[in-house]
């Protein structure tokens, strides 16, 4: 029953239907942890699943950078594979294409358009073609990521 109430949340809240691709289990799972029911999940929050969380780890994961996550930068949270910066004496799990990738994304369609990549790197505005494999018009996040590869 939980579930049919947090998929019926999920298509009539305005503020969540931009978030199509998450699944109701996902919205459950994020509203447990907002503790305090404001929407979104602060590091205090987060510490509450995952007790090793760090500051650094929480403004990697969260894209808008508002401080908090929302339930798209929630499903995130652990989910890249541990790496290892220089001097860290512990992996920090995140994909930095990834976490780019999110933040481009401002309008959380899933891609980024030539507008959303272009606001922060004008100078791209001649290689989105060749980065948009698929032809498209829009990067898919492994279009973005490979191409963060390479670079």
């Amino acid at each position: 029953m939980r579930l049919l109430l947090a998929a019926a949340l999920l298509a009539t809240t305005p503020a969540m239907a931009q978030w199509a691709d998450v699944t109701a289990e996902q919205v459950e799972r994020f509203q447990a942890a907002d503790l305090n029911g404001d929407g979104r999940v602060d590091l205090e929050e987060a510490r509450a699943i995952w007790q090793d969380l760090t500051e650094r780890e929480m403004q990697v994961y969260d894209a808008t950078p508002d401080g908090a996550l929302d339930v798209y930068e929630f499903q995130t949270v652990r989910s890249a594979s541990p790496v290892y910066e220089p001097g860290d004496s512990a992996p920090v799990r995140y994909d930095e294409a990834g976490a780019e990738f999110r933040q481009l994304d401002t309008d959380r369609s899933g891609g980024i358009t030539p507008e959303e990549l272009v606001a922060k790197y004008p100078e791209a505005a001649a290689s989105f073609g060749s980065l948009d494999l698929d032809g498209d018009g829009v990067l898919s996040e492994s279009e973005f990521t490979g191409s963060a590869a390479a670079r």
